[in-house]
């Protein structure tokens, strides 16, 4: 399953009003007519424990040129040593933190949790999107980053 390309995405969520987040490259979008995504998280992870307090959370999806700031909130948690608050916005109109800089953003409220072994599905009602720059998403790959190529239509 590695080498299936995925889009990258920096989900963030509010746990006793600290900013909880983590980079994941498992956001999916379901169902056209009630706009749905999904996410896969650690079970253990305090952003999953934010997510099932806050009933909400943000997916930011990255740009070709943030893999360092894709890297940086894949780091474990515990080993985690940054300025949150230097990379978020607060609040959006939602009430839910968001990546300062990114290719686009998506608002959802929690919908349903399906845990699994280690890892649980998360899907989220979409109650918001915001596209913000125009630069290529970044791709992940056989571990590896990518930008999009060419179009071919």
């Amino acid at each position: 399953m590695a080498k299936v390309p995925t889009c990258v995405a920096v989900v963030a969520s509010l746990l006793d009003d600290d900013i909880q987040a983590c980079t994941v490259s498992s956001l999916t979008s379901f169902d056209i007519e009630d706009p749905g995504v999904l996410i896969v998280l650690k079970n253990n992870s305090r952003t999953m424990q934010s997510i099932k307090q806050s009933k909400n959370f943000s997916a930011s999806i990255l740009s070709d040129n943030q893999v360092a700031l894709a890297n940086q909130f894949a780091a474990k948690e515990k080993d985690l040593d940054v300025d949150r608050g230097q990379y978020f916005e607060n609040l959006s109109q939602f009430s839910i933190p968001y990546l300062k800089s990114c290719k686009g953003i998506v608002f959802c409220e929690l919908a349903k949790i399906e845990e699994l072994k280690h890892a649980s599905i998360v899907f989220g009602r979409v109650i918001g999107i915001l596209n913000l720059e125009t630069d290529s998403p970044l791709i992940y790959s056989n571990r590896k980053f990518f930008t999009l190529g060419q179009s071919l239509t």
